[in-house]
């Protein structure tokens, strides 16, 4: 239970439910979002989303960076990436090219997320790190309700709502960032 309650632990949490919430909505609303933008093709939205399920599946390579990079610097690197990509994605949402990138950055970085805390959590936590991910897990469910609950009341049928949701999760993402870097150590807990 002291594990759970450390510092470290509480703040790679929230940090994690406040991120991937950006990945979330990227995921569950790419096709809409561009179909409200003109991008129409159906095939074209099957093609991206099929892209994009490939970028979240190399999530691996966040995990390797953790091998050599501190988490850190690894996370700060991913949240920078996620944060442009949020902030700037409506700015390309009617180029079929840069918006299949967009969203395939941002799925790969929503990979990210599910890689690295694992790393993390036994660099600091040791052996019981790993178990510790099976609580620290939570967050994405959490992360899930508040993505609901907000899109239930936020979202309207305007292209100009789904921007705003955007800057919203990029806002979150800035506010790990922030986190990270003004209140995160990657020490050794002390049992």
């Amino acid at each position: 239970m002291r594990m759970v309650c450390s510092e470290a632990f509480v703040l790679i949490y929230i940090m994690n439910t406040l991120s991937v919430i950006t990945g979330f909505f990227a995921v569950n609303n790419f096709k809409p979002y561009g179909q409200k933008n003109g991008l129409t093709n159906e095939n074209y939205l099957a093609w991206l989303g099929s892209i994009a399920a490939v970028c979240n599946s190399i999530r691996f390579v966040w995990s390797l960076m953790t091998d050599y990079l501190p988490y850190k610097t690894v996370y700060a690197i991913l949240l920078c990436i996620q944060i442009v990509a949020a902030f700037t994605i409506p700015l390309v949402s009617d180029d079929a090219f840069l918006f299949a990138i967009w969203i395939s950055v941002m799925l790969l970085c929503e990979g990210g997320h599910f890689t690295i805390v694992p790393n993390v959590l036994k660099k600091i936590y040791g052996e019981k790190g790993t178990t510790l991910y099976g609580i620290m897990f939570s967050y994405s469910g959490i992360s899930s309700i508040l993505l609901i609950i907000s899109q239930t009341e936020f979202l309207t049928s305007s292209a100009r709502s789904y921007d705003i949701f955007f800057y919203t999760c990029g806002g979150a993402s800035v506010v790990s960032l922030a986190i990270l870097l003004l209140f995160f150590k990657e020490e050794k807990f002390v049992h």
